[in-house]
């Protein structure tokens, strides 16, 4: 015991731990710019009015939809296989080359659209989704790496956090570009440049683990190891395959997430088009105001994070009144407020604006709802779930912005908005009251590995 305190009182306050959950936070900041820029750019990319440039090319495309579900195509394609690529080549040679190609990628979409129009923007896209497809096992791998027990709520937030500035920087700066002299090509240029010198800095402080890292003390080191050894059973045991896709609580996570993902790659995808459309927001403003919610949504996990802690650690709820807590106010209440949004006049653009900061900020919430559920069911083979769970979602969110194409085939038409975002509020509320109903907080008794339910004699 006296050992222990002694070695935990070596370990630095600031260190690699903390490097590495930076490196990660920026990871999410550069790599999803990547993924969140298009659907505004497409916007400035089809009109001509919308750079003070004139010699800005722009074009005439009528299946928008079809080119930003390009990424999704590829998005799940070796997501399934994440787990183990990480496992054969490492965490940090997995992560470097993927978001290499991916900014290179990103960096060269100008160019590629000057010579070969949209087919060559959905190769991109395609290209890119791959890519991403090892973004978020990655991170979850490094989770069960790099950080220990005690500071796993405090690291997890600063590197989820991430994301959401990612968001928030990312609109803000393609509409400002967009609309100026420059035109939408630069935003590609700027941020496949930071990319770009992402990948090098990652190269040369990551490291796959704590084992590997150069620089890393022993007291610190250890500490890492050995926190994270005490959560998990070193014994290789089979994967219980049959046991996760026959559990209604896992099933009920998944289907919540489910509903989330769809809002959320409509909102992604949509917003810019429909922004601009109904309530003719110029490219600046309409950057400024589609990054809005991702503020309303940092700002909700940076808040919310601690509360939840805080009350199940002190025993004043249980684990899953706080997963139904956050889960009714990150899906049912913003259901209700897309439900009204759906509902509003042409010429109400401030509420609109509103609405769409309460209705579409507060989803982050469901971060303490069925999100993180699999890591209460299984933390032994929360990352084997979290795939499944993943690529499910993914494969049929390649049909949300399609489905906005072929319903709204005015854009200018509020009503037929109306009926997309009047389904998005449906289907959130359904799906996350399976989860309310049906879920559970608790460790299932194939965590370990054991292929038959043990019973009481």
């Amino acid at each position: 015991m006296e050992a222990q305190i002694e070695t935990i009182s070596k370990v630095p306050k600031f260190g690699i731990r903390h490097e590495m959950s930076i490196l990660l936070h920026t990871f999410m900041l550069f790599m999803y710019s990547t993924r969140v820029i298009l659907p505004l750019a497409i916007v400035a990319m089809i009109d001509s009015t919308a750079s003070s440039n004139p010699d800005i090319p722009t074009y005439d495309w009528t299946n928008t939809g079809v080119i930003l579900s390009a990424f999704f195509w590829s998005y799940v394609a070796l997501q399934p296989f994440s787990g183990y690529i990480y496992l054969r080549f490492g965490l940090k040679n997995v992560i470097f080359i993927t978001s290499l190609i991916n900014s290179v990628t990103f960096f060269i979409i100008p160019f590629i659209v000057f010579r070969w129009d949209y087919n060559g923007l959905i190769v991109c896209r395609v290209i890119q989704g791959i890519c991403h497809g090892f973004y978020y096992p990655g991170v979850v791998a490094a989770f069960g790496l790099w950080i220990p027990l005690n500071e796993r709520s405090f690291l997890t937030m600063i590197v989820m956090a991430g994301y959401y500035v990612s968001c928030i920087i990312s609109m803000l700066i393609t509409g400002y570009v967009s609309a100026s002299w420059w035109g939408w090509p630069a935003a590609f240029y700027i941020f496949g440049v930071f990319c770009i010198l992402w990948c090098v800095i990652w190269w040369i402080f990551a490291a796959d683990s704590p084992k590997k890292h150069p620089r890393i003390t022993k007291s610190e080191r250890k500490y890492i190891e050995e926190s994270l050894q005490s959560a998990e059973k070193t014994e290789n045991k089979s994967i219980p395959l049959k046991a996760i896709f026959t559990s209604v609580p896992f099933w009920s996570a998944l289907i919540a997430n489910i509903g989330y993902s769809w809002v959320l790659t409509i909102s992604e995808t949509q917003v810019p088009t429909y922004l601009k459309n109904i309530f003719n927001f110029d490219i600046a403003s309409n950057g400024a105001t589609a990054s809005s919610p991702y503020i309303v949504q940092l700002l909700a996990t940076v808040l919310l994070a601690p509360l939840g802690d805080f009350l199940v650690s002190r025993n004043y709820i249980m684990l899953m009144t706080w997963r139904r807590i956050s889960q009714f106010l990150g899906a049912i209440v913003p259901a209700f407020v897309i439900v009204w949004l759906a509902f509003i006049r042409a010429e109400q653009t401030s509420l609109a604006v509103f609405l769409l900061n309460v209705g579409l900020g507060m989803q982050s919430i469901t971060l303490f709802g069925s999100s993180i559920s699999h890591v209460d069911l299984t933390p032994r083979f929360a990352g084997v779930a979290f795939c499944i769970d993943n690529t499910t979602v993914q494969v049929l969110c390649i049909f949300a912005p399609i489905m906005v194409q072929y319903v709204v085939t005015d854009l200018t038409d509020l009503i037929l908005w109306r009926s997309v975002f009047l389904s998005m509020a449906g289907l959130c509320m359904l799906t996350s009251l399976v989860y309310m109903v049906f879920g559970s907080a608790d460790i299932q008794w194939w965590n370990d590995g054991s292929k038959k339910k043990e019973t009481d004699n």
